[in-house]
């Protein structure tokens, strides 16, 4: 390769700073939502381009670098204090936000991240616990984009070691032009072949080199190509090639070619130019330039702050209040780390040896109160671990009390999740709550849903079998009430994103004939089995309460909790609205057929619209991704409570 010797500062490149610009506010967008630029992925390609490029130059026109072994360390220290101590400050930062936020079971999805982050392995990490942008456990990770961080440090140092081992073997040297061509075109091939569009490349090195010799063929072999007038053309020709690609290309349509081509439209665009106007003059604006000297800053901060926000409110494209404190936040943020931890270090300033002594204290602490926590020696600690000793699993018992009434209760989880609310009232009322409750138990007497644990479903069906028949042959007082409560819209109606996300796969009767999950077929055979109970209930004066749909949040699966911006999960969120609509309507025309029947419905008082945030007026609403918490079930005792009581004093 025909290096040319130039001095970095005679040579600086004002339009590769813009260059940067072009490549990070495609990711930013593309994280926030894919529907605002569905190909802003790409983004990193082009960052991986401009690095190959920008290592090239810095080693080939630095002689120092490459002339002994600690020149070589000399670059490597100074790729050292460039990244890691933005990355090590802000992600042990964002993992003590995130141990606050987060339930314990979720915090194994990412803790192990960030250190990898920091020894520069994190890619191989991710792809080894076949973590991906896609996987449920991405959804916790506020640290996977740091895969990318990774895999430049690894081709710092590999680039660095291959240069400085060739120039020491002088006939290798005389060979040098023809070795790189057989090298990129080499990468070219296995970057066809085995490329980041296939899954189990997507992390690794091997799939990027071609994208980083790219940008080095656009400063070493191809950099006569710019004094061509033509060439602006060609230049300008590849800046729309590569916006084609952010806005034509996806996730699922992307291919290893799509790879290919998009990185040597990138190094086209580095190849410098001898124009004076034209794309030069665009991309060394001031605020290109700003953004292009942000971008490394922005890149580490803006996926934790995203999930932070996905946390608590709708990121999604149109939820532009969102899309704003979303740019606020990793703005400022950026914008400090800049002017306060990475200019220093780049600038070798004479406060750089303060900064790294803080930068350790630092690390030393927050490690420290990380370690602490997470072995519990101070439990009081972490706001996650409260909440998450509150928002336990309640403990589910019959309650006896003194007195006559008794509150007999049927049906799964939703059922089981109100018992704090029955042990109160058992207090208050005098009431012996009776528990007959079954974890996913469908309730339905000639009724059973298809899953692949059959065998679960049998036992339950003949529990309530057993359960309806005593109720049958006894003769019920006035003062004994039946609780029927269950999971009614994921029973019934196909609302969640796949089979593997919805076990019931449709009903069947005891006869043992089958009915699929398709639109209303499952609401309206459910309510022909739950008429013929109320019917039989209703002649032996049994009064019934009955829990009608709680608000889902989101779509009520963890893909949708964290991750709402996905377009499959808004419109599940309209079929949710829609079942529940048709189940209350086929409801209420029950209860207005039988007087027995009443009808439990707090779903206002959980959150006064038809989807919840995880936290409503301040109290955490769910455990989980439908169960209500504890919290939420005492606040609404007194609903349940005066419910009930209708229905005891009801004649």
């Amino acid at each position: 390769m025909n290096y040319p010797l130039i001095s970095h500062a005679k040579d600086w490149r004002y339009d590769i700073e813009g260059l940067r610009a072009l490549a990070i506010l495609p990711v930013l967008l593309y994280h926030f939502d894919p529907v605002l630029i569905p190909g802003g992925f790409l983004g990193v390609d082009l960052f991986f381009v401009i690095s190959g490029y920008l290592i090239t130059k810095i080693l080939f026109t630095n002689h120092h670098y490459l002339g002994s072994f600690s020149g070589i360390a000399s670059f490597l220290k100074r790729r050292i204090l460039r990244i890691f101590p933005t990355i090590i400050i802000w992600f042990i930062l964002f993992s003590i936000i995130f141990s606050c936020i987060l339930s314990k079971k979720n915090l194994d999805a990412f803790y192990l991240t960030p250190i990898t982050a920091f020894l520069g392995v994190s890619n191989i990490y991710l792809d080894l616990k076949k973590i991906n942008y896609f996987s449920p456990q991405a959804e916790f990770n506020p640290f996977l984009h740091s895969w990318s961080i990774s895999v430049e440090d690894q081709f710092y140092l590999c680039f660095a070691l291959i240069c400085f081992l060739l120039i020491r073997i002088k006939t290798i040297l005389k060979y040098r032009n023809i070795l790189f061509l057989i090298a990129i075109g080499a990468s070219f091939l296995i970057s066809l072949k085995s490329g980041p569009a296939n899954p189990s490349h997507f992390y690794f090195l091997s799939s990027r080199v071609f994208e980083f010799l790219a940008g080095s063929a656009a400063f070493g072999l191809f950099s006569q190509i710019g004094r061509n007038p033509i060439f602006s053309i060609i230049r300008f020709a590849s800046l729309v090639g590569i916006l084609f690609f952010y806005f034509n290309i996806s996730d699922k349509t992307v291919t290893n070619a799509h790879y290919a081509v998009f990185c040597i439209l990138s190094s086209i665009l580095l190849i410098k130019s001898t124009e004076k106007q034209g794309l030069n003059y665009c991309f060394s604006l001031p605020l290109f330039r700003y953004i292009g000297r942000l971008s490394f800053s922005l890149y580490v901060v803006h996926y934790p702050v995203l999930k932070f926000l996905e946390y608590f409110i709708d990121v999604s494209a149109k939820n532009w209040s969102a899309l704003f404190i979303y740019g606020i936040l990793i703005g400022l943020l950026s914008i400090f780390n800049y002017s306060y931890i990475e200019f220093h270090f780049i600038n070798n300033s004479k406060n750089t040896s303060a900064i790294f002594a803080w930068n350790k204290i630092f690390t030393s602490i927050t490690t420290a109160i990380c370690i602490l926590y997470l072995v519990h020696i101070i439990p009081f600690y972490s706001l996650n671990q409260i909440t998450y000793t509150r928002l336990a699993p309640p403990i589910v018992k019959n309650y006896t009390q003194p007195g006559n009434k008794q509150l007999i209760v049927l049906g799964d989880s939703h059922a089981q999740q109100l018992f704090p609310a029955f042990e109160k009232i058992s207090q208050l009322d005098k009431i012996s709550i009776i528990n007959q409750t079954g974890t996913a138990c469908f309730l339905s007497e000639d009724l059973t849903y298809i899953a692949a644990d059959g065998k679960w479903q049998n036992q339950c069906h003949n529990h309530l079998k057993k359960v309806f028949n005593q109720i049958y042959q006894s003769s019920p007082s006035t003062d004994t009430v039946l609780f029927m409560g269950m999971r009614s819209l994921a029973y019934l109606s196909p609302i969640l994103i796949s089979k593997a996300d919805n076990p019931v796969l449709g009903l069947q009767n005891h006869q043992g004939q089958r009915f699929p999950n398709i639109d209303t077929t499952l609401m309206d055979l459910y309510f022909m089995s739950l008429e013929k109970t109320v019917n039989k209930l209703n002649k032996i004066n049994m009064k019934i309460v009955f829990l009608s749909p709680l608000p889902e949040m989101y779509s009520s699966t963890e893909h949708c909790i964290y991750n709402a911006r996905k377009k499959t999960c808004r419109v599940l969120k309209q079929r949710n609205i829609l079942a529940r609509e048709y189940f209350m309507s086929k409801l209420i025309q029950l209860k207005n057929k039988y007087p027995n029947l009443y009808l439990l419905d707090i779903f206002d008082g959980v959150c006064p619209h038809k989807f919840c945030h995880n936290i409503e007026d301040g109290v955490m609403v769910f455990r989980d991704d439908d169960h209500l918490s504890k919290e939420m079930v005492i606040k609404l005792t007194p609903s349940i409570r005066e419910q009930l009581r209708l229905a005891f004093v009801a004649q």
